[in-house]
């Protein structure tokens, strides 16, 4: 009976609290909760992972799949949380106004340092800055949950094609 207290308290001693945060609008989480699945949550079963969202709300954005400019449907941040709920509990999110996000924050300097390299066009850079934003918001997320021993930041519509490397510094194998 001793062994098995030893050998129970060996497994938990190598359990890690992980955060997995997904950041950003999602435009297609049906088509990449399978592989989010396979290749990120499956490899950390043996942790304890808390999943964390942040995202914008609008009634449509652009995409490249096929549509014209403000064409595709965006589902929404119930609709995130209503999937990411079918692989894992969501411990917590957050959803942004992207329109009163836009009208609120002071785009000028960085479209004009923009214009003098013209690496970007306005709308990237508006991207750029707007995930900068939701990559703090989730933070924020987590950080207000306490100590965590990793996390991982996702992108909700990003397809994933290999597994995570699950090994954490600490556990043993």
């Amino acid at each position: 009976m001793k062994r098995l207290v030893l050998l129970a308290a060996v497994a938990a001693a190598t359990r890690r609290r992980v955060a997995v945060c997904f950041w950003g609008i999602n435009r297609s989480l049906d088509l990449t909760l399978p592989s989010i699945q396979k290749h990120l949550l499956a490899p950390l079963a043996d942790h304890d992972v808390e999943l964390f969202f942040h995202t914008y709300t609008q009634k449509r954005a652009s995409h490249l799949a096929g549509f014209k400019r403000d064409e595709a449907p965006v589902p929404g941040a119930v609709a995130e949380l209503r999937a990411l709920e079918r692989v894992g509990t969501v411990t917590a999110w957050s959803a942004t106004d992207q329109f009163a996000f836009d009208a609120a924050f002071d785009y000028g300097p960085f479209l004009s340092a923009k214009r003098q390299n013209r690496l970007y066009t306005d709308d990237t850079v508006r991207a750029l800055i707007r995930g900068l934003h939701s990559l703090a918001e989730v933070t924020e997320l987590w950080r207000s949950r306490g100590a965590f021993d990793a996390v991982v930041y996702c992108r909700p519509d990003v397809l994933l094609l290999t597994p995570v490397d699950a090994a954490l510094p600490g556990a043993t194998e």
